[in-house]
């Protein structure tokens, strides 16, 4: 559970607002064009009654407010017949229609102007001359809605699927039934690709629930290929961010499970289980966030749930796409809420099949991702970890546990152990490292460290043993950083520049000299003999060491502060050089001067005032292992004999 946590909640934060927010926009706030009014459906009591004047121009179109299920359905086999006539070539657009009316307005008529869209980029207007004629109604009594027999069925379903399959539903159905297979078998299994999946789902769904419900009353143009190519650029885009940000995406896994379990279960009934708008968004939201906290308690198992339920949702409705049942109506029906579409849901038996079939897959893949993740293979949902994507070699020569054999052994067979004496069996491998001869420089770099150790070493070398502490010599390499000569370019630039203004008979400005720390033994001796180093810095480990052990003693005699500092490669490096043996600090900025000032005092507390006790101080002396074991046995019988004496 580790990689739960992240440092980066905001962003993603962000990234779902902007994503979230065409789609609330449409699908919540009311439309400018006037109140927002779920499931509104055009009537021809919404056209304006003119006089008994012939009309001269197209009314404008009301909306009212929504009708019930089965004025709506009566729309989608009017809208039916209007394209079915436009596609054979007919004009039949004007037509005349009786509706009951009050009867103090008989006899007046009214025009209705619809546009209507057929789909594949087919938009038809339709003029309507209506009539009213005088009818009474019994008080008390309300008109029966007939049944929706089989036309009323067919025109529910060209209103979702149009006629026959088209490209984009076909393409869209083969994406759902394959990433729906993919979370049905492999959704535990594998870590990136689902929080991939995941991501592109969610990005691709949030993209058309924006898209359709800012659809225009025509349709966008190349409608198809808009919605396919958006909806999966932003799913491409949605499936990256999920793959590399898992930290937080993990928890977008179970969310998108809650989702469509929160849909599947308002779709078994018409109109839906729940018909408030704002209560089945406030179940649907409420639903996807108790199964997004339910990941951080129950990782393994809502995982799998929400893998196993996400892909038995989309492959039923991939095939819905196919198979024109009208269990896409429940989606369009929950999330389409553009004020120009038209939308009814209704169940049939093929609708409840199709839901049954999802908890069939549901089950199924659980039992199934269950036994094969967590019970055969003991599995965990993350990242695979460094040690256990690298596999250990195994020992070359392993070693065998023997094991005593109990019950009687068989006389025939006679044991043959391995011999590994001379001139025997092939000898085992073993671990040959401290035979190996090593180059001469790391020989003798160890020989003389032992060297150092075993023997008596006098004062004057022992000093170089004693080095400035890690805080002062980290200030003293800070002061010194800023005062480092110039290198071989920077003096080639500047002696080509000073020789071209000479040439050209300019003035070269004087500068003075600059202030820069001192290397090479020689000019540091000069400098210590003529009192004009302020501080004088030694390596403790030059070769051979001849070349600066009379420094120290130099310095006392001048009364130059000195210390000795570890790794001539150090100070060679603020030289421009490989190594250096000992720089010398002659003079400093006005702004650096207190500080050179601290650190000389600390160099004087830890050198020169302990100058008679590091010129009586020997090193060495230090026996090794053998030695100590050797003088310990012998101290050992001493003691024996004392006491045997007495």
């Amino acid at each position: 559970m580790a990689f739960i946590f992240s440092k980066k909640p905001l962003i993603w934060v962000l990234l779902a607002v902007l994503l979230l927010t065409p789609a609330i926009h449409a699908y919540v706030l009311p439309s400018p064009s006037g109140p927002a009014v779920a499931r509104q459906t055009p009537t021809k009591s919404s056209a304006v009654v003119e006089s008994d004047a012939q009309p001269t121009t197209p009314p404008t179109r009301h909306r009212l407010a929504a009708r019930d299920l089965q004025q709506t359905l009566s729309l989608y086999i009017n809208w039916q017949s209007a394209c079915d006539n436009n596609g054979k070539g007919g004009n039949d657009n004007a037509k005349q229609g009786a509706v009951s009316v009050n009867a103090n307005i008989q006899q007046l008529w009214k025009t209705v102007t619809e546009t209507i869209n057929c789909g594949h980029g087919t938009v038809i207007t339709v003029t309507e001359t209506i009539t009213a004629t005088s009818t009474t109604t019994a008080p008390g009594n309300a008109p029966t809605e007939p049944p929706c027999d089989q036309a009323c069925w067919d025109g529910y379903l060209w209103h979702t699927y149009g006629y026959g399959i088209s490209v984009a539903q076909a393409l869209t159905g083969i994406v759902c039934i394959l990433i729906g297979i993919y979370f049905l078998v492999f959704g535990f299994r594998s870590f990136r690709y689902t929080l991939a999946l995941t991501g592109f789902v969610f990005f691709a769904v949030m993209v058309w629930i924006g898209l359709t419900n800012n659809e225009p009353a025509g349709g966008y143009v190349n409608n198809d290929i808009l919605y396919c190519c958006v909806c999966a650029g932003l799913g491409i885009v949605g499936a990256v961010i999920c793959a590399f940000m898992f930290s937080i995406s993990i928890y977008l896994i179970g969310g998108l499970g809650g989702f469509f379990f929160a849909v599947w279960i308002l779709a078994w009934k018409a109109s839906l289980v729940i018909t408030v708008k704002v209560a089945y968004i406030c179940f649907i939201v409420g639903v996807g966030v108790v199964a997004s906290l339910l990941v951080y308690l129950l990782e393994t198992y809502i995982i799998i749930a929400a893998t196993s339920f996400t892909g038995a949702y989309l492959v039923i409705f991939g095939l819905d796409f196919f198979a024109h049942t009208g269990f896409l109506n429940a989606w369009v029906f929950i999330f389409d809420a553009n004020p120009n579409h038209f939308n009814a849901y209704m169940i049939q038996t093929k609708v409840l099949v199709m839901m049954a079939f999802v908890a069939v897959f549901f089950l199924g893949s659980c039992g199934w991702q269950y036994y094969y993740n967590c019970i055969r293979h003991e599995r965990t949902f993350g990242p695979a970890s460094k040690s256990s994507a690298k596999r250990v070699a195994p020992a070359p020569y392993p070693i065998k546990k023997t094991q005593k054999k109990s019950g009687p052994t068989n006389p025939l067979v006679e044991s043959s152990p391995k011999n590994f004496g001379i001139g025997q069996d092939v000898q085992p491998k073993r671990d040959l490292s401290r035979f190996v001869k090593w180059p001469k420089y790391v020989r003798l770099q160890r020989q003389k460290k032992i060297l150092y150790q075993r023997l008596k070493v006098p004062p004057a070398v022992n000093q170089f043993t004693q080095v400035l502490d890690k805080n002062t010599a980290t200030q003293l390499f800070k002061l010194a950083h800023k005062y480092r000569p110039e290198t071989k370019a920077e003096k080639r630039d500047r002696l080509r520049a000073a020789a071209a203004a000479k040439a050209e008979k300019k003035e070269v400005a004087k500068t003075d000299k600059p202030v820069v720390v001192k290397y090479g033994i020689n000019h540091i001796t000069a400098l210590v003999e003529a009192k004009k180093a302020q501080l004088v810095v030694i390596a403790d480990d030059v070769d051979p060491i001849e070349l600066v052990i009379w420094l120290p003693a130099l310095c006392r005699k001048m009364g130059v502060p000195y210390c000795i500092v570890k790794g001539k490669a150090r100070l060679g490096a603020l030289v421009h050089k490989k190594t250096a043996t000992a720089l010398a600090i002659t003079d400093v900025n006005e702004a650096d001067k207190a500080e050179l000032a601290n650190v000389i005092a600390a160099v004087k507390s830890n050198f020169a005032d302990k100058w008679e006790e590091s010129r009586r101080t020997w090193g060495g002396g230090i026996n090794g292992p053998k030695s100590n074991a050797r003088l310990a046995k012998r101290a050992a019988d001493a003691a024996r004999e004392v006491a045997a004496r007495q």
